[in-house]
């Protein structure tokens, strides 16, 4: 069942995620700050800034601190109760493990020295268990480098892969199961970059602070050089297929999700198949698993939902009968013509182009015809 006890012990972005996603899924949050990184900031009198940790104390024009005070806000009304900032002992963390069903520790200088709070690498890569406290998970670890944002977003990830983990843990769920795709992964997106110019990073003039603009908004944000910055973007998505085949482009949407509508149509026992038009319109060409990165052809996929629907009686036949009469027409003698070269009455060779090149590509079959009039007798 949900709403079982949590409890988050230090302060930073990756305590403050931990407390969100649990307490977003119901479980009930206790979040303490360290008590030895409290008193730079305020946090000895505010346990929420305690929670806060080094967030507090960035610079007030890169964060606000009324911004800060509304997540936190946003947090107590998640029901997360911020308790008094706690000293990283190993009396405290038995004291929450007992009164708790997991416990996160967020790391720290103090709490490393203090409760010999493991490295990123003893714990467990995918869940960030502690390698010898059941029910204790660690994160916040500092990045290698300066970068701020690069240590935020590490921190708020530890947060997240660690809330899953106390989630299950609580929930008696595999800790491992199904997150093979939990951080960063090789995607198999594939996006063309055919036409994009590779372009220097361009240096962008300062903002105004915030709050002077409307809303919020600096007034220059609309000036050139952000535009045109903005314009760089790239929409990371594939539809090489719907680029090219009017079909698709007609439908809209990837491939994978008509699949799975074919496959949700040819599984209704009764009632309206609403997917026949779509599965029908298809005039399997193969030119979508030509052009596709990954080979993903619709043509197969539909000709036989066609033949199993048509087959359990769920499709009739009348509805590709126009396709039908089309094939019969075009195969007939109103769509054919044999003759002798011109001056001839008989000849030793047949040209049989096929319907499909003579009605795409004319030209080449003028070229085939000329070539071969000139080689054979």
């Amino acid at each position: 069942g949900r709403g079982l006890r949590a409890a988050v012990l230090g302060g930073g972005l990756a305590a403050l995620t931990v407390a969100w996603d649990l307490a977003k899924k119901g479980h009930a949050v206790t979040l303490a700050g360290w008590l030895e990184d409290s008193g730079e900031h305020g946090g000895e009198s505010d346990p929420r800034l305690a929670a806060a940790g080094r967030l507090a104390a960035i610079p007030p024009d890169v964060l606000p601190p009324d911004a800060l005070h509304r997540e936190l806000d946003r947090l107590a009304g998640l029901k997360v109760r911020f308790a008094a900032p706690v000293a990283p002992t190993v009396a405290v963390l038995e004291e929450m493990r007992a009164a708790h069903g997991a416990v996160f520790v967020a790391w720290s200088p103090a709490a490393t020295r203090a409760l010999g709070l493991p490295d990123r690498s003893r714990c467990d890569a995918l869940t960030l268990a502690h390698p010898d406290l059941p029910g204790v998970f660690c994160g916040g670890w500092p990045v290698d480098g300066p970068a701020d944002a690069a240590r935020c977003i590490d921190e708020a990830a530890d947060g997240r892969h660690a809330a899953t983990s106390m989630d299950r843990h609580l929930t008696g769920v595999s800790l491992e199961a199904g997150r093979e795709r939990q951080g960063p992964f090789e995607t198999h997106l594939f996006t063309s970059l055919k036409g994009v110019e590779a372009v220097a990073p361009v240096a962008l003039p300062a903002l105004s602070p915030a709050g002077e603009g409307e809303g919020g908004v600096a007034p220059d944000i609309a000036d050139a050089p952000y535009r045109a910055e903005a314009a760089r973007c790239l929409q990371c998505q594939c539809l090489e297929c719907v680029k090219v085949c009017p079909y698709l482009e007609k439908y809209g949407d990837y491939p994978k999700k008509h699949a799975r509508r074919i496959y949700n149509n040819l599984a209704i026992v009764k009632g309206v198949h609403q997917a026949n038009r779509f599965i029908n319109s298809c005039s399997l060409c193969g030119l979508c698993g030509t052009v596709c990165p990954t080979g993903f052809d619709m043509a197969p996929l539909c000709h036989e939902a066609r033949r199993t629907l048509v087959h359990d009686g769920k499709m009739p036949p009348s509805t590709h009968e126009f396709a039908l009469d089309d094939m019969a027409f075009s195969n007939g003698p109103h769509a054919a013509l044999l003759r002798a070269p011109a001056g001839a009455e008989t000849c030793a060779w047949l040209f049989l182009p096929g319907c499909q090149l003579a009605a795409s590509a004319p030209d080449r079959v003028a070229q085939a015809w000329g070539i071969l009039a000139d080689r054979l007798p």
